[in-house]
């Protein structure tokens, strides 16, 4: 899910650091964009040195939820659409569509339960960086929440932080906030087209613009349980996550 799909927003945070993501909920009415976020840390602001200690996220480590069998495995696009962009500082907005290469990869679904449903564990507090020549653009997984779940779709709703930092001395040269709604919905056997919105906002949690992108991406592997990530057990977690919301009749055996 998010594990790779930072990568991509990465790219629609800052471009020029590449250059020099219950069991079900049903969505009811139109998901709407934050209109403020939480200004960042003074540690995090421009000007700073960075130090992913000062990163936070909030919520229970240990949650999940059960995806469609047609969302499970690894997932590759090569390139995303722009269909549509607004400057809500300005007020300009353009419906040209422009298309940039952005390669990422993205796996959804890690555990199977008993009775063969496939499910998604909740990768928040993660760090991924984008390296390039004497920058690096890091990107913080803050928190994620599914918002529908079903055979027709699944709409994710995503908070991220991104820093872009000198590679030499280590200084943060901007920083942003993000909110990506993304939608993802079958388009044939091995093909998903995915489409979002994304808010980005400033340090201070103002709202800077908005676009809209568009995407297909293909499978590349088939779903593979994993049991351990980053030094931690996600059977034992899994297993834990099921008997505390009273589903041990499908815990795997």
């Amino acid at each position: 899910m998010v594990v790779a799909s930072v990568a991509a927003v990465l790219f629609r945070f800052f471009p020029l650091a590449v250059q020099a993501k219950p069991s079900s909920v049903l969505l009811t009415g139109r998901v709407e964009h934050s209109r403020i976020l939480s200004p960042l840390r003074q540690e995090l602001a421009t000007g700073h040195d960075f130090n992913p200690a000062h990163l936070l996220a909030p919520g229970a480590d240990n949650r999940w939820f059960p995806i469609p069998d047609w969302l499970a495995g690894t997932w590759r696009q090569e390139r995303q659409t722009a269909v549509f962009q607004h400057d809500i500082r300005t007020g300009r907005r353009s419906n040209k569509p422009e298309t940039v290469i952005a390669r990422a990869q993205e796996r959804w679904g890690e555990q199977e339960d008993r009775q063969g449903r496939i499910w998604q564990f909740v990768h928040t507090g993660q760090l991924t960086h984008v390296v390039g020549e004497k920058l690096i653009n890091y990107g913080f997984v803050r928190a994620v929440e599914p918002l529908t779940v079903s055979q027709r779709q699944v709409d994710v709703r995503v908070e991220l932080q991104s820093f872009l930092v000198e590679k030499a001395g280590g200084k943060i040269l901007a920083s942003r906030q993000a909110e990506e709604i993304v939608s993802y919905r079958p388009r044939a056997h091995g093909l998903i087209r995915v489409s979002g919105t994304i808010r980005l906002f400033d340090q201070a949690g103002r709202p800077e613009s908005t676009s809209r992108i568009v995407y297909l991406a293909r499978r590349v592997k088939e779903f593979a349980r994993v049991d351990t990530m980053a030094g931690r057990s996600l059977k034992e977690m899994f297993a834990r996550f099921l008997k505390q919301t009273g589903r041990s009749a499908l815990v795997p055996q």
